[in-house]
């Protein structure tokens, strides 16, 4: 038996952490190498539907890589959008992103789950996007809204299971 398959495409800026949300174990930054074109890890999750086969694209966010970022999105069961709360950057260059992936959507795959996820809200004080801010572009958008720290392996599994 094949357990069915679940294709997940994680985007942001170059600096929003979207390999620590695909990961299965700690990871620490001396852990992480950095992506040239794209990536992916496959991960099992147990649902109430049986097990599913989660398999997370992760794209490099570099200029000279986005036309071949954008061959990845096919087939895409979902997409993640990740800015970080601290760095407003992030949050500005978020358009690029689901502009993208809107045209990717537009080709057949309306039933696409969208999720914006704002990363590192954990310290309130270095937070300079509100989640309200980011809860009204999501809502503007059409995604779902979820906010965490990409290293809080509970909150990505809750995601995980959102989205089978």
């Amino acid at each position: 038996k094949i357990d069915p398959l679940c294709k997940v495409v994680i985007l942001g800026k170059s600096d929003t952490p979207k390999v620590l949300f695909t990961a299965t174990q700690k990871l620490n930054d001396k852990m992480i190498r950095p992506i040239i074109g794209a990536d992916f890890i496959v991960r099992k999750l147990e649902t109430d539907f049986g097990v599913v086969t989660l398999q997370l694209w992760i794209t490099a966010s570099i200029e000279k890589f986005m036309s071949l970022s954008k061959a990845f999105y096919r087939g895409a069961d979902a997409f993640i959008v990740m800015y970080n709360v601290d760095e407003p950057e992030s949050f500005e260059g978020l358009n690029e992103f689901i502009a993208d992936s809107d045209i990717t959507l537009q080709e057949g795959y309306e039933n696409t789950l969208k999720i914006l996820y704002a990363n590192k809200c954990t310290d309130d004080k270095a937070r300079k996007i509100s989640a309200e801010a980011g809860m009204k572009f999501a809502d503007s958008i059409g995604y779902d809204y979820f906010e965490g720290f990409a290293k809080d392996e509970y909150l990505n599994l809750t995601v995980s299971q959102y989205i089978c």
